[in-house]
């Protein structure tokens, strides 16, 4: 966002986009026709008419180039404005109502008000941080934060953790970096108390992944919290031969693991996927209903002072409302300020009253199936550690040379640390599969070749 916003960023699509378009190259155009679809069609692409032409123009299977002679100028300059506009929700067209005038205009776009709307998208990145900072600085809202490059950090630390939850799996060869875990973690306290003027104290692990090995890296960054999924917590327990009562979720919990101690929320795993995945499809007013029902219901079993954790990929759910959640996030409030019986309350507002009940030794898992699973075990996860680990190794010995810069040494690390991040191995394996699969793997593997490059090496063949 700060590289974006200050220009110092580049982006391959916003380049596509600001090119006046009949200046755009053949394969230029090309690009277009691939890229600028790549957003939610049902809500929105299907309920704006031009935008649905062009994308029955272009063919819903297959962006090949074989349509692209069935795009004039001015088809081209209505999908730059198209795509750009798709990715404005429900506050960003109230503050620019602009936005608005130009949807219901919805073609024949002209290059000045293609350039206002992605000056409007520079507007809404040079801003967005600093609302974020005051609404913090208000106590409205608590920011945590995350591993700064997103790895799985119980994977980084040793990727022999999976076999903990995942016994069967076939793992690669075993790689044990808990320094870069911890710089990770490190890097991201660095960067939040940079830009939002204090540090973070709580954290949501990357894919809400843990392990006992994880904890003391999170208390020597300065955390004194961390959220994961119920199934960890359930695990957890029933690894040490607890009887798992589910009501215990509703409730603070601690970890102490090699002198360090940190308190721990769970997510209760049902009401959280459902406004992740369910509630765009139900009416706004009775999505609500559904999650007041089911909160009131726990509040009513629960002791004073219970506590229910919603966790969310906080990006991925509002594309799939037709308004981009507005209605349903309003109905849910009101529900919330309204009610008797509940009261919202940030994540350190409620741990500084509560001391948590000791839970032993925490599973080793993440919040998709309380294991690692989606990014190691299978042969094309394992590979990627395997040049994760020969890529480390031979930056190591480098270091130990003392033959490279300090300048040069943190630009090698930057890139390994980069290419440890969690999403690469998303799309690896039979998982899932997008139609980005080969630029995530392409950038994957610059990011190692970065490190060979930077050394004055030629990258090995097979990155």
């Amino acid at each position: 966002i700060e590289q974006l916003a200050g220009g110092k960023g580049r982006d391959r699509w916003g380049e596509l986009a600001v090119k006046p378009a009949k200046e755009l190259r053949e394969n230029e155009r090309a690009e277009l026709l691939e890229h600028f679809f790549k957003i939610h069609w049902h809500t929105c692409v299907d309920p704006h008419p031009r935008y649905r032409q062009l994308l029955d123009q272009r063919g819903r299977r297959h962006g090949s180039s074989h349509n692209l002679k069935r795009f004039k100028e001015g088809d081209l300059r209505d999908l730059q404005v198209w795509f750009n506009l798709g990715w404005c929700g429900f506050a960003a067209r109230k503050r620019y109502p602009e936005l608005n005038e130009l949807i219901h205009k919805g073609r024949d776009f002209t290059e000045e008000e293609k350039q206002r709307v992605l000056a409007i998208h520079r507007e809404m990145l040079q801003g967005i941080l600093g609302e974020y900072r005051d609404l913090a600085g208000s106590g409205q809202v608590e920011l945590t934060t995350t591993p700064f490059y997103h790895p799985i950090l119980p994977l980084l630390a040793d990727t022999d953790a999976a076999k903990r939850a995942m016994p069967w799996a076939r793992l690669p060869e075993r790689m044990q970096a808990p320094e870069d875990a911890l710089a990770q973690l490190r890097k991201a306290q660095e960067a939040h108390t940079r830009v939002f003027g204090r540090k973070a104290r709580g954290l949501w692990p990357s894919e809400g992944s843990v392990s006992p090995e994880v904890m003391p890296l999170m208390a020597q960054a300065g955390f004194e919290y961390f959220c994961t999924d119920e199934a960890v917590l359930f695990r957890g327990l029933e690894e040490q031969g607890r009887k798992v009562d589910h009501v215990e979720l509703f409730q603070a919990w601690r970890v102490e693991e090699q002198g360090a101690r940190l308190k721990a929320l769970f997510r209760e795993r049902p009401l959280s996927d459902y406004i992740g995945f369910t509630a765009a499809r139900v009416e706004p007013k009775a999505a609500a209903d559904y999650l007041q029902v089911h909160l009131e219901h726990i509040a009513s079993v629960m002791p004073k002072g219970g506590v229910v954790t919603l966790a969310l990929d906080g990006e991925n759910a509002w594309e799939a409302f037709p308004d981009s959640g507005e209605k349903f996030l309003h109905e849910f409030y009101n529900r919330l300020g309204g009610s008797e019986r509940i009261r919202t309350q940030t994540l350190g507002g409620y741990l500084d009253r509560h001391e948590g009940v000791s839970m032993g030794r925490i599973h080793s898992g993440s919040w998709i199936g309380g294991n690692f699973d989606i990014w190691i075990g299978d042969p094309e996860e394992n590979r990627a550690w395997d040049w994760i680990k020969r890529t480390r190794d031979f930056l190591q010995q480098a270091v130990k040379r003392n033959s490279l810069s300090e300048e040069t040494q943190q630009a090698a690390w930057e890139d390994l640390y980069a290419a440890e991040g969690s999403d690469w191995f998303w799309w690896y394996g039979p998982d899932f599969q997008t139609d980005s699969d080969l630029i995530f793997d392409a950038l994957f593997r610059a990011r190692l070749q970065n490190v060979y490059r930077r050394l004055g090496a030629p990258p090995p063949p097979a990155l």
